[in-house]
């Protein structure tokens, strides 16, 4: 008798992240759609203070000051539905854990390209307070 090996059925690729998941944010917040737009903001400016200083750390080799960074990044995107940023952050993190500093400017780029998406997808949801 022959017998047929079992063909295991494909895994199907994962969808890509996406760079904002606004009902990520939502949920939450609990809903309130009033202060999503005030997150936003504050989000783009902190990550913007981040992203400037972890430049420096990747150039430098610095890969304690790239784990920091790389880590605050990561965690402020976990809860600001970031998700791409937040895996582009975590694997940087991962590399300056393992002193692995060859995949840092690649990933560098890449999550400067995924902050770069995250305010172009959340721009209708930024509001910016009018300034005295």
């Amino acid at each position: 008798p022959t017998g047929s090996a079992a063909t295991p059925s494909p895994v199907p690729e994962a969808a890509p992240l996406p760079a904002f998941d606004r009902a990520d944010l939502l949920e939450r917040l609990g809903g309130e759609e009033k202060v999503v737009g005030m997150f936003v903001v504050k989000f783009i400016t902190a990550v913007t203070e981040h992203l400037d200083q972890l430049k420096e750390a990747v150039s430098d080799r610095d890969l304690a000051a790239v784990y920091y960074r790389a880590h605050t990044i990561a965690g402020t995107s976990a809860n600001m539905g970031a998700p791409l940023m937040r895996e582009l952050a975590a694997r940087m993190e991962s590399a300056a854990k393992t002193e692995d500093a060859e995949p840092l400017e690649a990933l560098f780029l890449q999550l400067q390209q995924a902050f770069s998406a995250f305010k172009s997808e959340s721009a209708d949801s930024a509001v910016i307070p009018p300034t005295s």
